[in-house]
């Protein structure tokens, strides 16, 4: 991946976090272009989708997840992923 590929990425996945979390805020743009270089796309979406979800579901018991939780989460999940691990399996609704 190019650095121009990997920049436009990144916004994607900043994008695509925003959407799934419109009233909070997001991680640094440097999270968004970390992971881009290091993991697939697929990956990176299940990595935020899962954080989201754990998010949204800390919140309703009343007890938030900081941001910065939330970014470590994600990673943890791509990070697993990439290893072919599945610690972290899909949200239940």
């Amino acid at each position: 991946m190019t650095i121009t590929n990997q920049f436009t990425a990144a916004q994607s996945y900043a994008e695509l976090w925003q959407a799934l979390t419109p009233d909070a805020a997001i991680p640094p743009r440097e999270q968004f272009i970390l992971w881009a270089g290091q993991h697939t796309e697929g990956q990176i979406v299940r990595g935020i989708n899962r954080a989201v979800a754990k998010a949204r579901t800390m919140q309703a018991r009343g007890t938030p997840m900081l941001l910065d939780d939330a970014a470590r989460y994600a990673s943890s999940v791509m990070r697993h992923e990439s290893l072919g691990e599945q610690k972290h399996p899909p949200a239940t609704r």
